[in-house]
This record gives C-alpha cells, structure tokens and sequence, in this order.
C-alpha cells in the first residue's frame, strides 16, 4: 500500500525569528515573509528579514522561505531576494504575464478560489486576475499556485473563511498542502506556540502520521 506524502505545511506572515525558528523545527516546509507596505505582518527592515530566515534555517534545513509580494517592481523584489535569500517568490496581486514568467521556476501564484474553480471547471476567461487564470490554463511551470478565499476591499489574502474545497480536486496537480498565518496567531504577525503545536498535530493525525 502506498503512503500518502505529507503535506505541505506553510506558516507565513512570520516578523520573529523565535516563530520562524518553531515552525522550522515542528516540521513546516515553508516559511513566509511578507513584504507588502499595507500589510500588518510586513517585515520592513530587510535585515530583520534575514535574521528570521537564517533562524528557520538553522532550526531546519529543509525548510524554504518564501516573501510575499503584491503588485510590486520587480527590481524591488530582486533586490529582497538578494539581500533575505529568499527561495520562492509568492505573487499576490495582479501580476501581469511578464512579472509570473520571470520568476515562475520558483513563483507561488495566488489565484482566488473562485477563479481556480470556474477556470479549472470551464476552461473559459475570467475579468479576475486574467494573468494568473492564463497561466493556469497554459500550465506554465509555476512552483505552485496558492488558493485563497480573498479579503473584501482594498485588503489582500486570504480571508480566513471557508471555501468549497473539493474544487481543488479538479486540479491535475491535486492540493498539496496548507498555507496558514492569522489561524495561529495571539496578535498580527505574533505566532502562537500551542496553536502552531496544535496545527501540526492535527495534520499529522489527518495523514496517519
């Protein structure tokens, strides 16, 4: 019989070390960093950014960071790359063509769920994220693609509510994993230690592990 691999586990939106360092070490695959000036979990000073990688690596050294980017100049995004030696760049906005393909080997796209849905049940066009839904259409080799239920307004991210995830089976590359931030939290940015403990044991009881 064979073994269901374990899921991916993303904790993001990490502003201390100490969180990033925990997560590594509990057994996350990906810590996320976000670099977006409206977000309440920003990490501003790219220094700090880099002390929070370094404290996942070394706690893990399979864990992969990821910085989250909305709508962003590239030459920014390269220069954050450079200075955190970030592994995956997650894309969170609207993102033309151009900006996916230039880092698609190690780009997380985000794509609405809704938009995932009706574009991988109908195949057809859609006003949202048109670059993101043309990707997807023609396969291009993203590192993954992230489905969110978005924020109402002018907010980006995931909104923390529900959506109808049997969707993602339609996928042929199938749900891989879990990207979680305000779920294990005490504050913006301030992970939980239990909640975080709770989380992983709750997967790993989900996959038998």
């Amino acid at each position: 019989m064979s073994v269901a691999p374990a899921p991916w586990i993303k904790i993001c939106g990490v502003t201390r070390p100490e969180d990033a360092a925990l997560a590594a070490r509990l057994g996350a695959g990906f810590v996320g960093l976000n670099f977006w000036p409206r977000s309440p979990r920003r990490v501003a000073d790219l220094g700090r950014a880099r002390e929070i990688a370094d404290a996942a690596r070394q706690a893990s050294g399979a864990v992969r960071i990821a910085g989250v980017f909305v709508d962003q100049a590239p030459a920014w995004i390269d220069e954050v790359v450079a200075r955190t030696g970030l592994d995956l760049v997650q894309l969170h906005g609207d993102e033309p063509d151009e900006v996916v393909a230039r880092y698609a080997p190690r780009a997380l796209r985000t794509l609405g769920a809704g938009t995932y849905a009706r574009t991988t049940a109908e195949a057809g066009s859609t006003r949202e994220r048109p670059g993101s839904v043309l990707f997807l259409q023609q396969n291009v080799s993203v590192f993954a693609f992230l489905l969110e239920s978005p924020s109402a307004g002018a907010r980006r991210g995931g909104s923390g509510v529900a959506w109808e995830w049997s969707s993602a089976r339609r996928s042929p590359r199938g749900p891989r994993g879990v990207d979680v931030a305000s779920g294990v939290e005490s504050a913006p940015g301030v992970k939980d230690a239990e909640k975080m403990k709770r989380l992983f044991d709750a997967l790993g009881e989900a996959v038998g592990r």
